[in-house]
């Protein structure tokens, strides 16, 4: 009997942390990313981009609303950063 009870507990947990680890990697509302961006001249850059999203704007749309922007550049030759930012109404 107590066998049975500690094998239930053990699958409990494991069940709850699988349902975690899911809805939390699911319900992510920023988006991120890294590029490398060759410039004209052959110089390279990098430029980091983050968007946050909102809900949907229908219940058939099966994209998410943007509400806003970030890109920021880091020029390797000059070590600064520069920040566009872009929010939308």
């Amino acid at each position: 009997m107590k066998t049975i009870h500690l094998r239930f507990k053990r699958i409990t947990k494991l069940g709850l942390l699988l349902m975690m680890g899911a809805s939390m990697s699911a319900c992510s509302s920023t988006m991120q990313w890294k590029e490398e961006v060759k410039l004209h001249d052959g110089q390279v850059i990098m430029e980091e981009r983050y968007v946050n999203l909102g809900g949907y704007p229908y219940l058939s749309s099966t994209e998410r609303i943007s509400l806003d922007e970030t890109a920021t550049f880091t020029v390797a030759r000059y070590k600064q950063e520069d920040c566009l930012e872009n929010g939308f109404p």
